[in-house]
């Protein structure tokens, strides 16, 4: 075999395995966002963490609303950069059966709700 050809074998062999690792490479984006999801409410699943309280409330007998964390990605940072943000989202209820009615409000000024 001649050394051209264990030459290109060897880069055919070497990009094979370079290729998913280089790949896979997250931004340092995309591993803090990741980083957060352990502590946000599963999709589709009843709240059991990432409880947040909104500390902004001043209703009847100044009781507080609970809500969840979402993650979501702002832009307009300094230099036009974006970032991971953490919003308290709180959900409305049809008064008459109790369940969701896909309306949220963001609550700015909030607190987690720890165990």
């Amino acid at each position: 075999m001649s050394l051209c050809v264990r030459f290109v074998a060897l880069l055919i062999v070497t990009a094979a395995f370079a290729a998913p690792v280089l790949a896979a490479t997250a931004t340092d984006e995309e591993t803090l966002a990741k980083a957060t999801d352990k502590y946000l409410k599963p999709l589709n699943k009843p709240p059991t963490k990432g409880l947040c309280v909104c500390l902004g409330d001043q209703g009847f007998l100044a009781a507080k609303r609970v809500g969840w964390l979402q993650r979501t990605r702002v832009t307009g940072g300094p230099n036009g950069s974006s970032y991971v943000a953490l919003i308290c989202s709180i959900p409305g209820f049809d008064f008459s059966t109790g369940k969701y009615d896909n309306t949220f409000e963001d609550c700015t000024n909030w607190t987690l709700l720890s165990k």
